[in-house]
């Protein structure tokens, strides 16, 4: 399901979105999502569609996908009762992660997004989704991931030009199981973090949501006074809508990202599409002869 802000545009693969992945929770599906994301959607495009037109000028884009696990007891409570793994803790593996990992790449139409926001389970994606985007500038990380049976190299090729995203929102967000999944938090994650976190939540504990926390440094950090829910507060959202704004303002490219750009508009891609794996060798190429041609200046002096 896709919600297109104004402006309209046609659908096209050439439009030019700002394309936000919204994660539904356990038990949830994308149309209950729609409902209680609501006033979150509407904060954020009004705070940010002025500010990022001038490079998106057909909007903002937010994508409400169904997660690929349906339950329940009959036809009706299976559409409406979905889930992107089984086993809710942060204690046991999860049952069903590998398929919900390279289903994203389909639920976006293998086209590159920029943000995600989760709720509970889905905000537990995010933070997987922002560590395996970066893995493909991290080489180490990859390997850590696949040591884990989580297929990196595979989902990174199934979406062209996409690059680390430009933030996460967390409602209740939790941490996987570090026993089976540490490999997505190993080394600290770059990408722009806001986590929401109720004081009264017994679904998600506070603990649980800051070992998430934990793994992005530069996290930001909202709380209110409830249980698991997406808060309504008007002010709680302004500030919701404030971080976007902040993450979003100039748009910058992070080291990793210039590097990505250089070697994507260089020969490598020739007009054609470059898949991660490519990219990744392209810059190992480019860091070798960076070096090497340091070594050769060295041996001049």
């Amino acid at each position: 399901m896709h919600i297109r802000t104004a402006p309209k545009a046609p659908v096209s693969q050439n439009r030019r979105t700002f394309r936000i992945l919204m994660l539904h929770g356990y038990a949830q599906c994308s149309e209950r999502f729609q409902v209680k994301a609501q006033l979150v959607v509407k904060q954020i495009t009004k705070d940010i569609l002025p500010k990022i037109q001038y490079k998106f000028p057909d909007g903002l884009e937010f994508i409400f996908p169904d997660a690929p696990i349906q339950f329940g007891g009959d036809d009706t409570s299976a559409l409406e009762h979905r889930a992107w793994w089984l086993n809710l803790d942060d204690v046991s593996r999860y049952i069903g992660i590998e398929t919900a990992i390279l289903s994203v790449p389909q639920l976006v139409d293998k086209r590159p997004i920029h943000a995600a926001i989760g709720f509970s389970q889905g905000g537990a994606l995010a933070g997987m989704l922002a560590s395996l985007w970066e893995a493909a500038y991290n080489p180490q990380r990859i390997q850590l991931l696949e040591a884990q049976g989580i297929p990196a190299t595979q989902f990174l090729d199934c979406i062209p030009g996409q690059r680390p995203l430009h933030f996460i929102i967390a409602f209740a967000g939790y941490r996987g199981t570090m026993e089976y999944y540490s490999s997505f938090y190993t080394s600290s994650l770059f990408t722009p973090s806001l986590h929401v976190i109720g004081t009264l939540d017994t679904i998600v504990s506070e603990e649980q949501s800051h070992n998430l926390v934990h793994a992005f440094p530069n996290a930001e950090v909202l709380y209110y006074s409830g249980h698991h829910y997406i808060p309504r507060d008007p002010v709680l959202l302004k500030r919701v809508g404030y971080f976007v704004v902040n993450a979003c303002s100039v748009l910058p490219q992070s080291e990793e990202e210039t590097m990505y750009s250089r070697v994507t508009e260089g020969p490598i891609s020739g007009g054609k599409t470059t898949t991660m794996s490519q990219i990744r060798e392209a810059m190992q190429k480019q860091v070798f002869n960076t070096c090497l041609l340091g070594a050769l200046v060295s041996c001049c002096l």
